[in-house]
């Protein structure tokens, strides 16, 4: 299946994780920093995990076992289709998915691909990238 020119790329960020799970160091965490900085500078976006309410859309939250609440975001179609519910998506800009997700204080950042090898961009990461 050919992927969204909108996403083409982001598998340089599943193999940055995939390296950063395997081996958590500050060189592999900038390494992938910068692999997501890249592609929102290339004009990349993410596939959002959305909840529909009448008049609006809305990044679907999930809350963390401590406590945090954040966004389900994915690099791509076959990294949502992992988890076992079906649910609505959206394709959204990586910058504007980022400056939507400063701006909303309930927010404690995003879950990058929860279903497979997950990586949490939190306000923090979310903040570096942006600049």
């Amino acid at each position: 299946m050919e992927k969204d020119k909108e996403l083409q790329g982001n598998e340089v960020i599943e193999q940055q994780i995939e390296a950063f799970l395997k081996n958590r160091t500050e060189e592999q965490l900038s390494m992938l920093l910068s692999s997501i900085r890249a592609q929102m500078n290339a004009g990349a976006s993410f596939v959002v995990a959305i909840e529909a309410e009448v008049g609006s859309m809305n990044v679907k939250e999930v809350t963390l076992k401590d406590g945090r609440n954040v966004g389900l975001v994915f690099t791509s179609f076959e990294e949502q289709m992992k988890g076992a519910k079906v649910m609505s998506t959206f394709m959204v800009g990586i910058r504007q998915l980022f400056e939507a997700t400063m701006a909303n204080n309930s927010s404690d950042g995003l879950l990058l691909n929860a279903y497979g090898k997950a990586f949490l961009l939190d306000r923090t990461f979310i903040r570096i990238i942006l600049g």
